[in-house]
């Protein structure tokens, strides 16, 4: 095949040679992307630990009660929690106590309660909670532990705090330490559309919710607010996105099937998203 134009004067072989090495200059780009993708994401298999796990937000939903009194309950990943696995990771994995976390997952729901029993102090004290304008110390209520399952998947576990309210209290703002990574808070409404739940970055405070009631959450509000979650999503934490993307275009430059294999990969992370929220799916 001939090439027209490409190379102004030159004979087909010569153009023929340069658009030969044009590709293979094209396929190296691509080889290194997908070589920097996969280090910016995680590695399970270099590591010696048995499992690896994404490190996720915590749900924290809150709950008042008429006589006064407040109700949290946290589902996280407990072992993670207790063996101090950071929000400098994307995956258990990667972090310097990934041994720490292998040995508490594979703990029995008794021997992880005893863990978190050592661990129940300085938790606590990286609890940052206040009614109206005072600083309240909740109460370890409970601690609900599945038992061990599938080692392949991280184990959630409740914890249930609470506590009484000052008499003279009106909101309740939660927060908690930089270090236990981010977190989801949900308050329940008198319907489904008087739910109030915000995504909380590491270290981030809540803003005061009132205690009787539900803050009501508008629509620019929610929008905005899942919009700062996508930008954190995909700038600091998904270059191996972005190097996707990237990836994408070397290999195709054409605009159209460009614009499919893109709306392909949103339409199927979007759904791995939704599949993964209600808990069709663990990772």
């Amino acid at each position: 095949m001939q090439i027209h134009g490409f190379l102004p004067g030159g004979t087909s072989v010569q153009n023929a040679i340069l658009a030969q090495t044009a590709i293979m200059l094209k396929g190296w780009v691509v080889f290194v992307l997908g070589v920097l993708a996969l280090l910016a994401g995680p590695l399970p298999w270099v590591s010696a630990t048995a499992y690896a796990h994404e490190v996720q937000p915590a749900i924290v939903d809150l709950s008042f009660s008429q006589d006064g009194r407040y109700r949290i309950e946290i589902a996280l990943n407990l072992e993670a929690l207790i063996a101090e696995i950071g929000p400098d990771v994307q995956n258990t994995s990667e972090s310097e106590n990934a041994p720490d976390y292998n040995a508490l997952r594979s703990a029995t729901p008794d021997e992880l309660r005893r863990a978190f029993g050592e661990f129940e102090e300085k938790f606590l004290k990286g609890l940052y909670l206040k009614a109206g304008e005072k600083d309240i110390s909740p109460q370890v209520l409970d601690i609900i532990v599945p038992q061990i399952g599938d080692l392949d998947l991280a184990r959630e576990s409740v914890i249930v705090l609470g506590g009484r309210l000052p008499v003279d209290a009106e909101t309740f703002t939660w927060a908690w330490d930089f270090q236990y990574g981010a977190s989801v808070v949900r308050v329940a409404g008198e319907t489904p559309e008087d739910d109030y739940s915000a995504y909380l970055v590491e270290g981030q405070a809540s803003e005061p919710l009132p205690v009787i009631g539900v803050k009501y959450q508008g629509l620019a509000e929610l929008v905005l607010n899942y919009i700062a979650i996508g930008y954190t999503h995909i700038l600091p934490k998904g270059v191996d996105h972005i190097l996707f993307v990237v990836g994408l275009y070397l290999l195709s430059t054409h605009l159209r099937p460009l614009l499919w294999q893109v709306s392909a990969f949103t339409l199927a992370h979007t759904i791995t998203l939704a599949l993964g929220v209600t808990g069709v799916v663990f990772v």
